[in-house]
Order: C-alpha cells, then structure tokens, then sequence
C-alpha cells in the first residue's frame, strides 16, 4: 500500500526532475514532493477562473473599485510594520545552539515546559559545553510571544496578498503566480496520470508556496539575529520547520533532524532523495540523528548525498526510563494486579480499530486490555464510542488520562498496533509486538519478516499468539545503556558542528 504510493510518487518525480522549478530564487521541487507525500489533496474545491472572470464582468464598476481598494487597503495594513514593532535583529538575542520545537511535544517537569525531543539533547550538549541554547516554540495562532505574532501576521499577509491577486486575475490583469514557475504545470499532468489520486488547486498552491518564501525570509532575519552555530529540529517535513531549514541552510548553518518517528525505505521525507540530482536540496536538513543502525543505513543508502545520519538512540525513551528509575511514578495503574496478564493497545488514527482486533477483545476472558487512544486523533464522542463497544469487558480505554506509553509499558508484556511507532519504543524494552492492518505490514516488514513483530491477518491469528503465555513472561525485559547514547550524541556533535 504505502510501498506502491512511494514507488509512484518517485516516477512523477522521475518524469519532472529535467525543470528547474525555481521562484523567488528557490528550488521547489522537495517542498512540492514533501507536500504531496503528507496532504495528499491540496485545497480539493479547485476555483473555475472563468466564473470569477463571469462574476467580475457582472458587477458595477463601482463595486469593483470598491472591492479593489478594500484588498489594496487590507493589504498594505498587512504589509505595513507597526509602529511599535522593532526590527528583529533587536528583540533576540544570539546564541549558540538553537532549538525549534511544537507545542504537540511539550510536556510539564517541575513546573516547567519541556519538549520531549530537544530537551534531553539540549541537556547533555549544555552539560558539556560552555554554549549558549535556545527552544524556540513554533506557533501560528498569535498567542505564544512576539515570535509567535509576528508568523501570525505574516500568514495574514500572504492569504490578503493571494486574495488581491485572484481579484487582479479577475479583471484579466496578469499577476506573477508561484504556479508558474518552469515545470509546475508539468507536475501537476505528471500527477494527475499517475495512481496516486492526489488533487492540487493552483490558489491553494499559490498561497503555500507564497508563504513558504515569506517565511523563509522571515526566519532568515531571525537566524541572522541569533547567529547560531547550528540548529536542532525534529518533523522537518512540517511546513513551518521547512521554512526554517531552507533558511538556515542558505545561510551556511548546519541542521540537525531528531528522529520523532518511524523511519522506512518508502518514507517520503527522509529517503531516495539522490535520485533527485545535483541541485541544492536545501529543504533538507544536513544531518538526522537516528534511534538505530539501521534507520541510519538507509538513510545513508537513499539520501546520504544530502543527509548523512548518525546513531546515537532515542533520548525520549531514555529519559522517560531514567525518570522512573530515580522518582517511580504512582499512576492509575499501580493500582492494576501485576500477575494478571496485561495487553497494551494503541491507536494510530481517526479510524476505530480493525474488525478482527476488536472481535478478539470482545471474546476473550483471560487478558486485561489497556486501549490508549492517541491524543492528536480522538474526541470525546471517540472515546466514548470505545468505552459502548467494549461496555462490560475486561478494558481499560484511556484519553485524558495523565499517562504515557512508558507508564504502560511497565504493566504489560504485549504491544498491539496498526502502525504506530510505540511498536520499535516497545521492542527495545523486550515488549512483544503484534502487527495489525496492511498499512502495518508494510511499515513493519523487516520486523515480521526477520520474526521480531508477529503479524496477524484474522482473530484466528491474534488468539493463536496470545496462546503462548510466554510472550507475557517479564523476564524477556531489555535493558538500556544510557550512557553510550550519550557518548554518541557527544561524539557527532564534536566532529561534525564543532569540527573538533
């Protein structure tokens, strides 16, 4: 399923790779893939020009003078620096090391905000380095700071800008498009001949594309104000974080990725971008940090002409072990019997649980389920379609509970999932994993087929497994070293940002 997506998407980007896809000066192409690869449909209700040409012609002339000044007007307010508002060279001060974060990943320790990606490794780097750090929190909605304003208004800016343009394309007066840049047109026939079922809308893309270059400018002044040595990030492939990667990679300063999630061989941000060819592919970062070995195999394999990873191992786990070593954790389920045999399920989307699973919980009597329900996927009402399907059984189904992964994963011995990356998290503390879905299976493949995840395609399948209690025994429990992370992570910082 995701293999054959990934396979078509290389051959769009096989057909087109021959046009220079350049506007404001900046190679577009990975930014366009990126965005196909994760959104899929771009603004699906395409706007028909020759209705708003029909609309145009069928108002009074002084109503079109009227709605022209009222964008140029909104416009200019939008462009114009309030009087108030420094220059950003002025507000920030430099630093040395910088961090870029999102408030999905923050978590309250003592008082105090952290995310669970950067944090760790701005601790060990500040620890043994007399460098100065930063966490710059990313947000759009106007609330978080001056920073966090100022995108705000940016964002404001572009979408009056591109509704004063549609206006100007009304009244068939020619306006510079970001679609019309040397091979957009050509990747958008090279899509629609494809099977990947994708949809553009050229004003939605426009207005992408416009704020992606105003946001890069935008952080361009800002890293010049910070002067960092280099900048940390995680999820690069998120709008918002690629504006900042082109800018500091423009600017010469070295970025790093953290790996948050699964990396494979068909992952649309982080593989087989060397067959894209020799152009600056500065929407991606210079260096990924990965959990494992083989993560960083393949990202050396596919990308490593302009991604070279390193394994160092995934401080949030270890962290999360760490804490509970030192301060266990008195939570809801210590109050569980630990020598009943206890099942953890987690979700990976809006979609409820497939039917074989659910019927295996339905008809069993021996085990106690624990359904964690991912946080950025579920509601209320979705929770409590959980709680009505397994009324009365031996299930525990959790939302808003105060509770993480690694809180169940002291509890139980079995791990089932579609395709979440708790999965590789539960594997490296010995958990068993039980793979459903075919999303899972190709995600998973090289688990299931080297016998480390099993695979389950009916009910059959999933009682079969749990048949063998052995899977439950605590003494298959793995233990890690935090240290030699640490001496990893110290290691690439030392030879690669400070050249030492």
């Amino acid at each position: 399923m995701i293999n054959e997506k990934f396979e078509e998407l290389l051959r769009v980007q096989e057909k087109i790779k021959g046009y220079s896809f350049s506007y404001s000066n900046i190679y577009l192409l990975p930014y366009l893939r990126i965005i196909v690869g994760y959104y899929e449909n771009i603004g699906i209700a395409k706007v028909n020009p020759e209705e708003v040409i029909k609309f145009a012609k069928n108002i009074s002339f002084k109503e079109k003078i009227g709605m022209s000044f009222f964008f140029f007007k909104q416009y200019l307010s939008a462009k114009r620096r309030p009087a108030n508002e420094t220059n950003l060279l002025d507000v920030f001060d430099e630093v040395d090391v910088l961090y870029f974060s999102h408030d999905k990943h923050l978590k309250e320790v003592k008082n105090q905000k952290i995310n669970v990606w950067t944090s760790p490794i701005d601790q060990i780097i500040t620890n043994n380095f007399s460098l100065r750090s930063e966490t710059i929190q990313l947000t759009d909605d106007g609330r978080q700071g001056e920073l966090s304003r100022r995108l705000y208004n940016l964002k404001k800016k572009v979408y009056l800008k591109r509704s004063f343009k549609q206006l100007l394309s009304a009244f068939r007066m020619n306006v510079a498009a970001a679609s019309n840049v040397n091979g957009f047109n050509e990747f958008i026939k090279a899509l629609d001949e494809s099977k990947l079922g994708v949809t553009f809308s050229y004003g939605e893309v426009n207005e992408r594309i416009e704020y992606m270059i105003e946001s890069i400018q935008f952080f361009k002044e800002l890293l010049i104000a910070k002067k960092p040595k280099v900048v940390f990030i995680y999820s690069f492939y998120m709008e918002k974080f690629l504006a900042v990667v082109y800018a500091a990679r423009s600017l010469n300063i070295p970025v790093v990725e953290i790996q948050h999630g699964l990396i494979r061989p068909h992952h649309f941000a982080y593989t087989h971008w060397d067959k894209v060819g020799l152009q600056n592919l500065f929407f991606l970062p210079n260096y990924c940090l990965t959990h494992d070995e083989p993560t960083a195999a393949l990202i050396n394999s596919t990308a490593g002409h302009h991604i070279r990873a390193f394994f160092v191992g995934n401080f949030n786990l270890i962290e999360e072990l760490k804490k509970r070593i030192v301060n266990p954790q008195s939570t809801i389920l210590s109050k569980e019997n630990i020598s009943d045999r206890h099942i953890l399920v987690t979700t990976s989307t809006t979609e409820f649980l497939p039917e074989e699973l659910c019927n295996t919980i339905k008809n069993d009597h021996d085990f106690v389920w624990h359904i964690k329900l991912h946080p950025r996927y579920t509601n209320e009402l979705g929770c409590q379609q959980y709680i009505n399907t397994f009324k009365g059984k031996n299930v525990r189904i959790y939302y808003k509970e105060d509770l993480s992964v690694f809180d169940f994963f002291e509890l139980c011995s079995v791990h089932i999932t579609e395709w979440s990356y708790v999965a590789i998290e539960a594997e490296a503390l010995g958990l068993t994993n039980i793979i459903v879905g075919d999303v899972g299976r190709d995600l998973y493949s090289d688990q299931i087929n080297q016998g480390s995840f099993f695979y389950s395609y009916t009910e059959q399948d999933i009682v079969k497994i749990l048949s063998d209690y052995s899977i439950f025994d605590r003494k298959n429990r793995k233990a890690i070293a935090p240290e030699l992370a640490e001496q990893r992570l110290l290691r690439f910082f030392k030879q690669e940002i400070l050249k030492e």
